[in-house]
């Protein structure tokens, strides 16, 4: 079913994106225990097929199943990852969906005190990575969702720090990150605008 899927998909016009919402949430909850590849092919395809800016719905349930324990990670698998963080998270329409996916990632990705089973810390370190491969593929395009992060996270990333090595680990990494960034990208705007409105 899903090869056909996958072939039918293939031949869609870009125009018709009411298939791809319509089928897109059925399709991801079949994605935990599928052993096929096709099943990230297929999806893959139909966010190619989606205009406009993702469903709140749509990029929880996204997110949720890239995740999940169950979920298959192959090659295909890591395909769909990189495409969901350039065409949803970093795309065009991705300022509408930007403070939901940190949401998801960062905000509420939080792990409580106290017995905290395997399960539930590999859920919360696999959204701290789609965190890790979006600031990652920030370019100068993304000025904007840099500023969102610092303007939003420093509480979050307090919380993070506390938890455990690996979770500083993650913490200092994605700081270093950022500041990297900031003097690629943003350092020398700064100080040329800085200029600008002295004269």
């Amino acid at each position: 079913m899903l090869e056909f899927l996958h072939i039918v998909l293939s031949s869609v016009e870009l125009q018709h994106s009411e298939l791809s919402e319509l089928l897109f949430p059925t399709l991801l909850k079949t994605i935990p225990h599928n052993l096929h590849d096709e099943a990230f092919k297929v999806t893959s395809l139909m966010l190619d097929l989606l205009k406009g800016p993702m469903t709140k719905r749509n990029l929880k349930l996204l997110i949720s199943v890239l995740v999940h324990k169950y979920t298959m990670r192959s090659k295909e698998h890591k395909l769909l990852v990189e495409k969901v963080v350039c065409k949803v998270f970093l795309g065009p329409n991705s300022k509408q969906i930007f403070d939901i996916f940190l949401a998801e990632c960062l905000f509420e990705n939080v792990l409580q005190q106290g017995t905290i089973s395997p399960d539930d810390e590999s859920i919360h370190f696999e959204k701290l990575s789609l965190l890790w491969e979006v600031v990652v593929g920030m370019s100068r395009a993304h000025v904007w969702h840099f500023r969102r992060i610092l303007e939003s996270s420093v509480d979050s990333l307090k919380r993070v720090f506390s938890h455990n090595n690996r979770s500083q680990h993650f913490v200092v990494k994605l700081l270093f990150r950022l500041t990297q960034y900031f003097l690629k990208y943003c350092a020398a705007y700064h100080h040329y605008e800085h200029i600008r409105l002295q004269q």
